[in-house]
C-alpha cells in the first residue's frame, strides 16, 4: 500500500489508523494516497459529501432584521418615485405633500411594492452572503492544497 496523509493535516497515516494522529480527524474523510491508487474505503459516502448547509440563527435573524427595516424604508421610496412622477419633480414641499398623499391613498400598493422589494433584498442577501462563504471555503481549500503540495516537496527533499 502507498503512503497516505492526512488531507486536513498533512499528517503521515498508517495502514490501520481510523483516525489522524495530527488533527483527530476521521481517516476516511481525510486520507489520500500519495499516488493515483486510492483505496475504496477512504472515499467518504455521498450521503456525507453532500449535505446541504444549514442555516444558522445570525442568518434568520439578518433576513428578519432586512425585512423590518426594508419594508419602511422601500416605502418611502416608492413613494417619494411615485411623488417625483406626479409632481415632475417640483419643489421640496410638493414632492413631500405627494408622497404623503402616495402612501395615504395607495397604501396596499405602496406596501405591497415595499415588502415584495424587501423579500428581494432578502434573495440578494442571502446570495451575497452564500457567495462570500463559498470563496472563503475555495481560498481555504486552495491554502489547504498548497500548504500539503510544500509539505510533500519537503518529504520529498528530505528522502532525497
Amino acid at each position: 500500500m502507498e503512503d497516505r496523509y492526512c488531507g486536513n493535516c498533512g499528517h503521515e497515516l498508517k495502514p490501520d489508523d481510523k483516525f489522524c494522529s495530527g488533527c483527530g480527524k476521521p481517516v476516511h474523510e481525510t486520507a489520500r494516497v500519495s499516488t493515483a491508487e486510492a483505496v475504496a474505503d477512504e472515499v467518504p459516502p455521498i450521503e456525507q459529501a453532500q449535505t446541504p448547509p444549514q442555516r444558522s440563527t445570525g442568518d434568520t435573524t439578518l433576513d428578519v432584521l432586512i425585512v423590518l427595516i426594508g419594508v419602511p424604508v422601500w416605502m418611502i421610496v416608492v413613494a417619494l418615485v411615485y411623488a417625483f412622477d406626479r409632481t415632475g419633480g417640483g419643489s421640496a414641499s410638493q414632492l413631500g405633500t405627494a408622497a404623503a398623499e402616495a402612501l395615504i391613498s395607495n397604501f396596499p400598493v405602496v406596501f405591497v411594492a415595499a415588502v415584495v422589494l424587501a423579500l428581494l433584498t432578502v434573495r440578494w442577501s442571502r446570495y451575497r452572503r452564500r457567495r462570500s462563504r463559498h470563496d472563503a471555503e475555495v481560498r481555504e481549500a486552495q491554502e489547504q492544497f498548497y500548504r500539503n503540495e510544500a509539505r510533500k516537496r519537503q518529504r520529498e527533499d528530505e528522502r532525497n
